[in-house]
């Protein structure tokens, strides 16, 4: 698997929560003590999944996004992951008012 990948770019594990807003959608590397640290952060929260790793946000996204997105952004999941762990970035924004946006 791609695995050995993310590891090199993240020796450490990586902990992605994906968050719900109500307009949009996000990933973070935020740590959260429970939903109400997340719900406290994101006034439009509706819902977050995680903190999950890597390969667990990819497996996600592959099966519930599969190539909605990655055809019109261009980058696979695997490589959207991957530089978002790679960069300083602390969130990517995955979507705004329904439209796939993300940058990273």
């Amino acid at each position: 698997g791609g695995g050995a990948l993310i590891a090199e770019i993240a020796p450490q594990a990586a902990v992605i929560t994906i968050v719900y807003l109500e307009h949009s959608m996000l990933l973070t590397k935020r740590p959260f003590a429970g939903w109400p640290h997340v719900k406290a952060q994101y006034p439009k929260y509706m819902t977050h999944l995680g903190p999950w790793s890597a390969e667990e946000v990819i497996e996600f996204l592959d099966d519930d996004y599969p190539s909605t997105i990655t055809q019109r952004t261009g980058p696979a999941w695997r490589t959207i992951i991957e530089r978002f762990i790679a960069n300083n970035l602390e969130e990517i924004s995955l979507s705004k008012d329904g439209e796939w946006s993300i940058i990273c």
